[in-house]
């Protein structure tokens, strides 16, 4: 019994959001710490590997085939839709890419921890 509740624990916290400290490389941007974000491991797809989201800020990143890219004033509701999505790629394409343009829209300033 008790080998059953570790393992379920492990896979819990595996598919638990992560709120780890670490930095990553943003195409077009640099590095961005995501001490601030709720990040999800994707498991569904070939195309998005991760997601982070920082709702205070409403800014979004997301790992597409290895290349994290940025999103800026990209409300909750669709990074839920995102992520609760059959076919996150499909709704990716749809209804993010190229809007939410960081260019456009304010990009939220982090503390410099990855220097």
């Amino acid at each position: 019994m008790l080998p059953k509740l570790i393992i379920s624990i492990f896979l819990f916290l595996l598919s638990s959001p992560s709120f780890a400290s670490e930095c990553v490389y943003v195409k077009y941007r640099g590095s961005v710490p995501t001490k601030s974000m709720e990040c999800n491991k994707i498991t569904d797809s070939s195309f998005i590997h991760r997601v982070c989201y920082d709702e205070s800020n409403e800014y979004m990143l997301i790992n597409l085939n290895g290349i994290y890219y940025h999103y800026c004033s990209i409300p909750p509701s669709v990074v839920e839709s995102l992520l609760g999505a059959g076919s996150k790629g499909r709704y990716y394409n749809g209804s993010i890419k190229g809007q939410y343009d960081c260019r456009i829209y304010p990009q939220p300033k982090y503390e410099d921890i990855c220097n």
